[in-house]
């Protein structure tokens, strides 16, 4: 009974490795390159932020006071430090996860301290002071332009305070400078259910605490800084060459694939380009920043410059233009992906694409975790991800010609 007893207990437990082998064999044979991406630390700190932010939007986070807020700060910091310095994958995954759960944390407190003050005053007129950070773009509901606040009227505790404010203005605001507005300022709406638009999640992703209705402004002062001479001279360039285009089509196409400025493309061309398939050609993307890169290499090929000052040149040149049209999740993963295979080209280091992609990510959650509910930085990662994972498995699909 003994001998029965042990070979119906070994028998499964040879069963069940036998095919947890074979499973694992036939992954390793579709991804040759697996047991390589877990030993990539950037991936699986990528992989470890994006599974804390899913799993804090899963769970209700409790209220809770100072203490436990400082608390939560350091832990998340100590997991931080954890899961950087570490050499130990399982503490590096388990450092990267617990800081995302207690920035989420930290971040959904802040949020819920800015509606609670904005729902406690939403009868009041409110006054705010602040300078202008982004380029007014119409819309049909008038001007919109983010506001760096200052000052606010009702904020005696400084709770708004350096924040940015989406406004929305019936007039044109001035491109830059220091701004009093007037009007009602609001909290982004949630969503009612699983399936309508969340605004909250939206203006967070974008680094946005609130918006406003702004009925009336004051400029109260217009300082030009260096770079925004700079920005102004060459956005002003730019449309001076695009002033030369007779076809007013032309002109606003390529304003939207180089400046991001869509607002000026009439309903035709939108439509026939979503018809045609091409719309994403018109969004600022890797595309873009590879031909920035290209144009930078051919212009600097023409001087006589060594082969790392050509490198150092063209990220001045790219960095440039990231900065000039702003973080977009898909610019900013290119021009960071790009920074590190042109770094490891100075120092003779061997680059992976899924390592640098992985840097692009953990970065980009840990600037905005919000944005792994957006479909812009889904597609924009996802692609890229799927492309240099499943490139390998479709070419050796293909037939191969004798």
């Amino acid at each position: 009974m003994a001998f029965h007893y042990l070979i119906c207990q070994r028998i499964p437990q040879k069963i069940k490795m036998k095919h947890i082998r074979a499973l694992l064999n036939s992954v390793y044979g579709i991804f040759p390159g697996l047991p390589v991406w877990t030993r990539l630390p950037a991936l699986m700190s990528w992989i470890a932020v994006s599974c804390g932010i899913a799993a804090s939007s899963f769970f209700p986070i409790p209220a809770h006071n100072s203490l436990l807020y400082t608390t939560f700060l350091i832990t998340a910091m100590v997991s931080l430090l954890a899961g950087v310095f570490s050499r130990l994958r399982a503490i590096q995954f388990c450092g990267f996860l617990l800081f995302s759960i207690f920035l989420c944390t930290l971040r959904h407190h802040n949020q819920e301290r800015i509606s609670r003050l904005l729902l406690n005053h939403s009868s009041d007129y409110h006054i705010i002071t602040g300078s202008i950070t982004s380029l007014p773009v119409k819309s049909h509901a008038g001007y919109k332009f983010l506001l760096k606040t200052d000052s606010v009227s009702f904020d005696n505790e400084g709770i708004l305070t350096s924040r940015h404010i989406l406004c929305i203005s019936p007039t044109v605001p001035p491109m830059y400078g220091t701004l009093r507005v007037f009007g009602k300022c609001a909290p982004g709406q949630k969503r009612l259910n699983r399936y309508d638009f969340n605004e909250l999640t939206w203006l967070n992703s974008n680094g946005i605490s609130a918006k406003m209705s702004v009925d009336s402004m004051e400029i109260s002062d217009i300082p030009k800084s260096i770079p925004q001479s700079i920005a102004d001279l060459f956005r002003n360039r730019v449309f001076s060459v695009l002033d030369r285009f007779t076809d007013q089509s032309h002109r606003a196409v390529l304003l939207a694939a180089f400046l991001n400025e869509r607002e000026h493309l009439s309903a035709e061309i939108n439509t026939a380009y979503r018809k045609s398939g091409i719309f994403h050609l018109l969004s600022i993307s890797g595309l873009h920043a590879g031909m920035i890169l290209a144009a930078a290499y051919v212009l600097l090929g023409v001087f006589p410059v060594n082969a790392a000052s050509r490198h150092v040149l063209s990220l001045l040149v790219l960095w440039s233009y990231q900065l000039f049209i702003g973080f977009i999740p898909s610019l900013f993963r290119a021009t960071l992906m790009a920074t590190l295979i042109i770094v490891c080209l100075l120092f003779q280091k061997k680059s992976y694409s899924l390592q640098s992609l992985g840097l692009a990510g953990t970065v980009w959650l840990i600037l905005s975790p919000e944005s792994l509910f957006m479909p812009g930085y889904q597609l924009s990662f996802a692609a890229t991800f799927g492309i240099i994972t499943l490139q390998p498995l479709f070419s050796s699909l293909c037939p191969r010609l004798s």
